[in-house]
């Protein structure tokens, strides 16, 4: 076939041309004064946790919703030794805001095949009335037990009071009689009106009994959910805001509707050992049938384990932010990459009662990540161009010799004719109309050619549209 110089113009041109009201999980409290503490319920609980080299660094935007209380409390179990344990009081919650992975590879993808299929003039949207499902999140397994109170760390800061504690049992973190408390406090601050603490304890008794000496009286079988974390390897952080008034004249938009995004927010910070990063839920289970949502920011790509009751409610979205405010806690961040950050946000929204375990983080996300993350730099400039030309370059060639095969029984000599088609189907039209076969005579049948070769190309645009989304199912 001649023209072969017009082709190879053409070849030139289009490379040219081508294209967040609780403090995190566990069980609040509050009331006028601590000595009368009732239970209250949360509402939606956010936060960033992130694990290096064994360390995992907990942040929890604070939400109780107070309303005219100016007193309440916060007891959370933690895995760990709690004389490791550090506590602190952040002003500013990290700002997340990164793509999904897998979305932006399905759009990345879409794209692609629609520019692909765009030299056939006439609109072909493939993809666009397909869509991907959203995926369970992969579930590892379960697990977690716990230790008696004890204060490990205390931190006293801006009028905020934390400790880390352990319990044996729910008797000994609501507290018995008298004597001294086997409530050991490891550690303990103070900071913006907000006292935390990390303790250990033996018994229910002995924490409620520790609880009564701080003034607040709390009801043994309102903590009874803590009662799995009063073995070893747990303790627990108590956290109570002891001036509300503080806490406001810090933090004036605290106790509004929502969390107001990168305003400042007083955020409870956790320091503390442990082999796999760990987010408590099981012991809001108290709840009942009140739906209490939570948003979970896991820095870097990790895969949720917890009961297979409790999997199912999960809902995993693998993202990348390109960087970071200034305004950040370098406390979550440090270690980690400046920009295209990894994360994992998991979101849940479900009664209570479904909190039959906690949250456990293996590292590595599943494969189709590192497939759709490959998919987002192969479709990235300027490569994807060159993508562009050998796809559109190659189906050409396939369905034009495959169209002629059906036609004349011949593939050479019909085949390259397909390479018109980047300048798109009315280019490759034109040529087939002004063909001429061996006899020097027109093609035969030009326009059932034409029609198989369109016919043939869409129909592959679309099975490779499918094979390239598959992985991400």
């Amino acid at each position: 076939m001649r023209g072969w110089p017009i082709v190879w113009v053409a070849l030139v041109g289009v490379l040219f041309f081508a294209p967040a009201d609780a403090v995190a999980d566990g069980a609040a409290f509050a009331g006028r004064d601590l000595t009368s503490l009732r239970s209250i319920e949360q509402g939606e609980q956010r936060a960033a946790i992130a694990h290096q080299d064994g360390v995992e660094r907990l942040i929890i935007a604070m939400s109780l919703e107070l309303k005219n209380e100016d007193r309440a409390l916060w007891v959370f179990p933690l895995p760990g030794d709690p004389e490791q344990a550090k506590l602190d009081v952040l002003e500013v919650f990290p700002d997340f805001g990164g793509r999904d992975v897998v979305q932006h590879a399905r759009q990345r993808i879409e794209a692609f095949m629609v520019q692909v299929s765009a030299t056939q003039v006439y609109p072909v949207l493939i993809g666009r009335a397909m869509g991907i499902r959203r995926r369970v999140p992969e579930v590892a397994g379960a697990g977690g037990v716990a230790s008696p109170v004890s204060v490990y760390s205390e931190m006293p800061k801006y009028g905020v009071h934390a400790e880390t504690v352990t319990a044996r049992s729910l008797a000994d973190l609501a507290g018995a009689g008298g004597g001294a408390s086997p409530v050991t406090v490891y550690s303990e601050m103070r900071k913006h009106g907000v006292h935390a603490e990390a303790v250990t304890a033996r018994s229910l008794e002995d924490l409620a009994g520790y609880l009564r000496t701080k003034q607040a009286a709390v009801p043994q079988e309102q903590i009874a959910t803590l009662s799995p974390y009063l073995k070893e390897g747990y303790f627990l952080v108590l956290a109570w805001v002891a001036s509300r008034e503080e806490l406001l004249e810090e933090f004036s938009q605290y106790g509004e509707d929502s969390y107001p995004g990168r305003a400042r927010w007083p955020c409870l910070y956790v320091e503390f050992p442990t082999d796999r990063a760990f987010y408590p839920l099981r012991a809001t289970c108290g709840y009942g049938s009140s739906t209490i949502p939570v948003t979970l920011f896991v820095m870097g790509h990790v895969r949720a384990k917890t009961a297979p009751p409790l999997a199912k409610h999960l809902r995993v979205s693998y993202r990348e932010q390109n960087r970071f405010w200034r305004t950040t806690p370098r406390e979550l961040v440090a270690g980690f990459p400046d920009e295209d950050v990894p994360y994992t946000t998991i979101t849940i929204s479900t009664r209570a009662e479904n909190f039959t375990d906690d949250l456990w983080f293996l590292p590595g996300g599943p494969r189709r990540i590192k497939y759709a993350r490959m998919i987002g730099w192969l479709t990235s400039p300027p490569q994807v161009s060159l993508y562009w030309l050998f796809a559109v370059a190659l189906a050409s060639y396939v369905c034009a010799g495959s169209s002629a095969l059906l036609l004349y029984h011949r593939w050479r000599g019909y085949a390259q004719m397909g390479f018109w088609n980047l300048l798109t189907f009315v280019a490759f039209a034109v040529r087939v109309f002004i063909a001429r076969g061996e006899d020097g005579k027109r093609l035969p049948q030009a326009g059932s050619f034409i029609f198989l070769f369109t016919a043939t190309y869409i129909i592959l645009t679309m099975l490779a549209y499918m094979a390239l989304l598959a992985p991400l199912l």
